[in-house]
């Protein structure tokens, strides 16, 4: 039987532990994919701080990241940052709806 805390059930590019992350970051240190499953992954294992840490980067990479934004709000709420998990749900979502408003020109 697996250990369910080392591995996501879904994730893009077959990222599912900490290690495959880790190895895609290697291979490419601006991929906001691998640090946001990374993030959630710590986050999992109750390392709230690196999740926090690396859902920084990922945002840092890219800054309309809704995905990264969402789970860091999650993760500071965990922290009790009430107003920061706030902050970021809010700039989640305007990400989320500039995403999905359509353009003029």
């Amino acid at each position: 039987m697996r250990n369910d805390s080392q591995r996501l059930r879904y994730s893009k590019d077959g990222m599912r532990t900490i290690q495959e992350c880790n190895a895609k970051l290697e291979e490419d240190p601006y991929n906001y994919d691998a640090l946001y499953y990374r993030g959630k992954l710590k986050r999992k294992n109750s390392d709230t701080e690196g999740a926090i840490a690396d859902f920084n980067q990922a945002i840092g990479i890219r800054d309309d990241f809704t995905r990264a934004f969402f789970a860091r709000a999650g993760a500071r709420f965990e922290q009790r940052q009430i107003f920061r998990a706030a902050s970021d749900f809010f700039k989640g979502l305007f990400c989320l709806v500039v995403d999905i408003l359509p353009t003029t020109g």
